[in-house]
């Protein structure tokens, strides 16, 4: 099942690979960790980028032009509602045999 990631969503990071000197003081992702998604936004040259809430980019990337990171360094956390595991918890109920 394919999910889109949306604002205000919760992600793990599946991929924090960085280019040595790539990322600034701060900016490194730790993969496992759970971010929140703040923005999505196309790049210059039309890849899909996220802004992670408490996680912001360095000044000096900002002004390089680089203010998020590829969505594809993440996948949401699946968190089911309490009324569809309530709804899976009830018994089932039996069927007449004919």
């Amino acid at each position: 099942m394919s999910v889109e990631i949306e604002p205000g969503m919760w992600v793990e990071c599946v991929d924090a690979q960085a280019r040595e000197g790539l990322w600034l003081p701060g900016e490194r992702l730790t993969e496992g960790a759970l971010y929140q998604i703040d923005t999505i936004f196309e790049n210059l040259v039309g890849r899909t980028n996220v802004t992670l809430a408490q996680h912001p980019r360095h000044p000096a990337a900002l002004a390089n032009g680089r203010r998020g990171y590829n969505v594809d360094r993440f996948r949401p956390i699946y968190r089911p509602n309490e009324g569809l595991i309530s709804s899976l918890l009830r018994p089932i109920p039996e069927k007449e045999v004919a």
